[in-house]
């Protein structure tokens, strides 16, 4: 799903949490070294993204958040703030010539040259808590 996200009302932030789930306390967060990703440099995407990202040439990037139950994948233009919602369940991670994210016809493919040191241990953190919370289903 995804959402504008220049206001927070109560509606959003609950739709958030039906979707991902909570966030993670202080103190996971520092059990687990982090919860979000640095800057990932997006090197394509699926058409139904096109309004989240803004026509000109300039460089895309997203950020990544983990949640209880899935990620949150935070892209900006010009415009406006949005949000990517994937639950674990429906969230797919390849990694070939770069890492792509798959969920129900969208995607976004992120160049392998950002994924170095935090970003690097981000993506196997990620995979494992994927991995984690499929094999409780």
């Amino acid at each position: 799903m995804i959402l504008i996200a220049n206001k927070n009302t109560k509606k959003f932030i609950e739709t958030i949490h039906q979707i991902v789930g909570d966030k993670y306390s202080f103190i996971e967060r520092i059990k687990m070294k982090g919860i979000g990703s640095g800057q990932l440099k997006v090197v394509s995407y699926s058409e139904n993204l096109n309004d989240c990202f803004s026509d000109n040439h300039d460089i895309k990037f997203v950020i990544i958040e983990l949640r209880k139950n899935g990620i949150i994948i935070y892209i900006r233009n010009y415009i406006n703030n949005y949000v990517w919602l994937v639950p674990f369940y429906q969230l797919s991670i390849f990694k070939s010539d770069f890492y792509s994210i798959h969920t129900n016809g969208t995607f976004i493919k992120i160049d392998l040259s950002s994924i170095k040191g935090n970003n690097a241990s981000f993506m196997k953190k990620l995979q494992e808590k994927k991995l984690e919370k499929v094999s409780d289903f």
